[in-house]
C-alpha cells in the first residue's frame, strides 16, 4: 500500500533493456536521492512516479527494478534518464498522512445498474 504522497524525488541513472527483446521491458537503476534504504529489502515495493515496481538489487543510495513491457505501456517517464517521484511501501508503523492507494489492482468491475436513494424501499 502507498500514501501516494511523494517521500522523494529520485533519478532514473540508467535504462537497459531486459534479455529477449523490445517486448522483456527494461532494467531501471535508479538514484534515490534523499530516499533512505536502508529498511528496503529484495523484493520490497517503491512507487516510481505512483507505479508500484519490486526492488531486484539494491546499494546504499540506489535501487534495480524491472519494468515490463505492459507497465512501460500503462505509465509515463519510466522509459528514460529523467527525474522521478519516489515512495516506499506502507508498513503498520507508520502514519498514513492521506488516503490508502493499492499497490495492485486485480480487477475492474461495471456497474449494472443504479437508482437514487429515495426510490428505494425497506
Amino acid at each position: 500500500m502507498f500514501t501516494g504522497i511523494v517521500a522523494a524525488v529520485g533519478k532514473i541513472k540508467t535504462v537497459t533493456p531486459l534479455p529477449g527483446g523490445h517486448d522483456a521491458g527494461v532494467r531501471l537503476d535508479i538514484d534515490a536521492g534523499p530516499l533512505p534504504l536502508a529498511d528496503v529489502g529484495l523484493g520490497d515495493s517503491i512507487a516510481i512516479n505512483g507505479a508500484c515496481m519490486t526492488v531486484v538489487e539494491k546499494t546504499d543510495n540506489s535501487f534495480v527494478v524491472d519494468v515490463s513491457r505492459e507497465s512501460l505501456n500503462c505509465t509515463a517517464g519510466l522509459d528514460t534518464p529523467a527525474e522521478v517521484n519516489l515512495e516506499k511501501a506502507l508498513t503498520l508503523a507508520e502514519r498514513l498522512g492521506a488516503t490508502w492507494c493499492p499497490a495492485t489492482w486485480t480487477a475492474w468491475a461495471r456497474c449494472a445498474s443504479s437508482s437514487p436513494w429515495a426510490s428505494r424501499t425497506s
